[in-house]
């Protein structure tokens, strides 16, 4: 009840500030500011003092804490600034000079106005907030018990934990319909500043992170004006604020709703909306329609830009900070258009990408992606691209013919107006690497002869860590880039035919060619099978990348060193020393996750524990919010945190370590649970194999219970139905088996039966005797 009293002593506080202000402008009132101004500070003190209370008494329950601790700073500061203009106030001084009293009073006026206009806004935020949620709070406990009462299974029970109150929904329509009434605006006539709210609403909803005030207004002004000059339509920051304000909260200066249950309310299909929401049904937000905006704002926004030539002209660094809206339109168009995809908006999606990849500012954006990876994935700008991994997942047929048009009519521009000999000509024309183009000129490139070989590191071991490498190398998804079997394929497809071309892969100029962009044609040739070109550009890649100790320096040698392999498996000193440099690079980057996984399975046992804190389903933090983003949102890199983990599981399986096997294959089952695009099967099989080996039997039957639904028909096609029934056979043994241990007869010998009845539907030669047999017998 002490946060009901903050609450509801804001409002008379806030009062009392704005009293203040006016009688500080009128200082020759001397009396009446002088006693303002002390009644204010006791306010202050007593507040501060209340909230101080309850932050030592909620330290053990921090519901709501993070809401009570924002209003302290603002507290605090208008305590001090106002104890200041108070002991000026109550100065002799002010009958003695007053034209010298007045100038420092002012002066003092001028930075408490501003500190409490900004403090205004904190309060007011904070206020609407706390009281949103201990409504929600409030209602959700009166509202949930009552409907648990009359619950009587399990899914109904989850439905109305789900539900939110009906009173918080009658809050939100009580705003909507305040904001209407202020602007005079109707559904059959919306005011401009309801036309704003909903846009505005609209864009945070459709963004997967906050966005700054910038931000939110060319996102805002890209989509109001899609065929004009953009800055028509910007709007000023307050202009935010005015319209949608008691529905937002800025924090560390970005936009986000005041709570959850906002954006629950907004986003409800048109359907589920009450009847009495019908008269403000105007602010509903489609989350497709969304989306497709969104899409239609990024694109929009790269059309209106100077990108200059990125490859030669470094400029590429100072493009977001020369346009506001730069970084999210060229980072998260991705996001945005593969979620239209998923909202059924792809009758949309595809003619408008194709319509953007035939354009210049298409090529412009490959030549600056080209140039992000050429700086490497030292500071983090190369991760950014990884969100573009979005459209692999999407699902979507890439117009690759409508770019690579555009990239040879960029290509003759650039020659007819700088000449073949110029370097912005030179590096468009060597990024044909990645595209089924032939160029006339044709060069050879020699490997690189022999690299410097340390002292030997593990010569005195017997057994070096590395013993085990070489069928681990072997493994198509250690070749080249992370996950490259997972992929590549989908990669081979953006890139339009490359596999089919007969194009001579070393007929380029390299010089001008980043060193990602020739590490990248390499994996492509290693998933051809095409070692010998695979080691060449391996090669050509280490030498341009030599000696700046980064990741494609490390992967580079690894490649080579499994190249080397290949061809002569009795050189492994070689190997090995080149491996060791690998390593020794590795150790010394950042522990991000695709550093972890070049080292691999080599040193499985020291990297074990710090590979869980980066991909597990608890793990860390780090500081890098574009890798949080990645690792926790997209289906593409779940699926990969969760292949880390079985891998190691897979390997405790393989040495007989079955706890430690259960225990990881676990963690990946639990994280691939979320969705039905990120649970495998692979976690599920290791699971029951090693509960199956430990004897735990009530462990094994309910992982093999598991892993029957997700062999269901409904969730798989005919194809993946005729490899599982193996699989399906021997769970329904292995349950029938741990039943039968378990001294459960009955039941066992039912899913025998069940064991016996598919063997049927196997090959011949599969069949289980259960099947074949003309009789069977069961314990007794």
């Amino acid at each position: 009840m002490e946060v009901v009293g903050v609450i509801a002593a804001i409002p008379g506080l806030i009062e009392i500030v704005q009293a203040l202000t006016t009688a500080v402008q009128g200082l020759a009132k001397r009396k009446v500011a002088t006693k303002t101004a002390e009644e204010l500070h006791l306010q202050l003190k007593d507040i501060e003092e209340t909230l101080k209370d309850l932050q030592n008494r909620w330290r053990q329950n921090p519901l709501g804490q993070s809401q009570l601790q924002r209003l302290s700073p603002a507290l605090t500061q208008l305590r001090l600034e106002l104890s200041s203009i108070k002991d000026k106030l109550q100065s002799s001084k002010i009958t003695k000079d007053p034209a010298r009293f007045f100038r420092k009073a002012i002066f003092l006026t001028t930075s408490l106005d501003k500190t409490l206009k900004e403090s205004l806004t904190r309060l007011t935020q904070a206020k609407t907030s706390l009281t949103l949620i201990l409504a929600h709070h409030h209602d959700r406990q009166a509202e949930v018990f009552k409907e648990l009462r009359r619950c009587y299974s399990i899914r109904e029970i989850k439905k109305t934990l789900s539900q939110v109150p009906h009173d918080l929904d009658r809050e939100y329509h009580r705003l909507f319909q305040r904001l209407m009434g202020r602007t005079g605006g109707t559904l059959a006539k919306p005011s401009i500043s309801m036309k704003r709210a909903r846009g505005i609403l609209s864009t945070i909803l459709a963004c997967p992170e906050p966005l700054t005030a910038e931000e939110l207004c060319y996102a805002y002004a890209s989509q109001e004006n899609t065929s004009g000059n953009i800055e028509d339509d910007l709007i000023a920051a307050e202009g935010i604020t005015d319209s949608c304000g008691d529905f937002l909260r800025v924090t560390e200066g970005r936009y986000h709703l005041v709570h959850t249950s906002a954006a629950d309310f907004l986003t409800r299909p048109a359907e589920e909306w009450r009847d009495e929401d019908s008269d403000i049904d105007y602010f509903r937000v489609d989350p497709g329609e969304a989306q497709q905006s969104m899409c239609t704002a990024c694109l929009g926004y790269m059309e209106t830009l100077d990108w200059g030539y990125p490859l030669t002209d470094n400029g590429a660094r100072d493009l977001p900070s020369k346009y506001p809206f730069f970084l999210h339109s060229t980072k998260f168009f991705p996001y945005h258009f593969a979620k239209a995809m998923a909202l059924g908006r792809g009758s949309w999606a595809n003619p408008y990408l194709a319509q953007f990849a035939g354009t210049r500012q298409a090529c412009l954006l490959f030549e600056y992606a080209a140039s992000t990876a050429q700086n490497g994935l030292q500071d983090g700008e190369m991760g950014e691209l990884l969100y573009w991994l979005e459209l692999v997942d999407a699902g979507i047929n890439l117009p690759i013919s409508q770019f690579i048009h555009a990239y040879e009519i960029e290509l003759e521009h650039r020659r007819h107006q700088f000449g073949p000999a110029n370097s912005r000509y030179q590096s468009w024309e060597a990024l044909s690497l990645l595209f089924p183009v032939d160029l006339p000129q044709k060069r050879d490139i020699q490997p690189l002869a022999g690299f410097s070989k340390p002292e030997k590191l593990v010569s005195r071991i017997r057994e070096t860590p590395f013993r085990a490498l070489p069928d681990y190398l072997a493994q198509p998804q250690n070749l080249g880039i992370p996950q490259v079997s997972q992929k590549v394929q989908a990669l081979s497809n953006v890139l339009g035919g490359f596999r089919e071309t007969a194009t001579d892969l070393m007929a380029l100029s390299m010089d001008s060619l980043p060193a990602p962009m020739i590490f990248f044609g390499k994996a492509l040739a290693a998933y051809r099978s095409d070692w010998s070109m695979a080691q060449r550009l391996a090669t050509i890649s280490i030498r341009k990348s030599k000696g700046k100790g980064d990741l494609f320096e490390a992967a580079c040698l690894l490649d080579i060193a499994f190249g080397m392999n290949r061809e002569d498996a009795k050189d492994w000193d070689d190997v090995e020393d080149i491996l060791w440099q690998a390593l020794g690079i590795l150790d010394q980057l950042p522990p991000q996750p695709q550093n972890q996984f070049y080292k691999g399975k080599e040193v499985a046992k020291e990297t074990a524990c710090r590979l869980r804190d980066l991909v597990g389903k608890e793990r860390k933090k780090t500081s890098n919010r574009m890798w949080e983003y990645l690792l926790r949102n997209t289906a593409i890199e779940i699926k990969s945190r969760i292949r880390c983990l079985y891998l190691v599981a897979e390997e405790y399986l393989d040495k007989g370590n079955y706890a430690e096997a259960a225990s990881w294959a676990g963690e990946a089952v639990a994280m691939g649970e979320g969705s039905k695009h990120t649970m495998c099967l692979d976690p599920l099989l290791i699971q029951r194999d090693a509960f199956d080996f430990l004897n735990d039997t009530q462990k094994c039957v309910a992982v093999s219970l598991k892993i029957l639904d997700f062999l269901e028909p409904s969730g798989r096609d005919q194809e993946e139905q005729k490899s599982d029934r193996r699989i399906q056979r021997e769970t329904q043994l292995c349950i029938a088996t741990s039943l039968a241990i378990q001294g459960d007869l009955e039941e066992a010998r039912s899913w025998y039966c069940k064991a016996a009845d598919g063997a049927g539907s196997l090959p011949t030669d599969e069949q289980h005797p259960l099947y074949t047999g003309t009789s069977t017998t069961f314990p007794t």
